[in-house]
């Protein structure tokens, strides 16, 4: 039973690590898709201040992660917390800190695709305002 937490935490890692991949191929996948049949990208271009924030903040947020988890370790050791939890459960947490980045950075290197309903949404070039689709959506 003394085992028990750190195995949950390196399960939840593993499903973050497993969904982060799993959508990076699906986009890529899609991606791909598109350049064969040559149709062009449906994703909106990033402002260029969104796209600066995409290439800054998942570094930031892994050095802090990576700060954390030294602290961590270092009150693990000096507090003695052997004695409610075991070195598995340490390093779950921390294997879950290190899933949780790549989950990160997986998610801002790859957008996503809009779905098929917000595709179906247009505006009018001289208004801005959303018209309504052949399905009948309004944005």
């Amino acid at each position: 039973m003394r085992h028990v937490i750190g195995l949950v935490l390196f399960a939840a890692g593993i499903a973050l690590i497993w969904t982060a991949v799993t959508r990076r191929n699906a986009i890529i996948a899609e991606t791909r898709r598109l350049e064969a049949a040559g149709l062009p990208d449906p994703r909106a271009a990033l402002h260029s201040s969104l796209a600066v924030l995409g290439d800054v903040v998942p570094p930031l947020m892994i050095g802090a992660l990576a700060i954390m988890a030294l602290k961590l370790v270092l009150a693990y050791v000096l507090t003695g917390a052997d004695r409610w939890f075991s070195l598995v459960d340490l390093a779950g947490f921390l294997f879950l800190i290190g899933a949780w980045s790549t989950w990160l950075v997986l998610k801002t290197r790859y957008r996503s695709f809009p779905s098929p309903l917000v595709q179906s949404v247009t505006q009018d070039p001289t208004t801005g305002a959303p018209t309504v689709s052949r399905s009948g959506v309004r944005a």
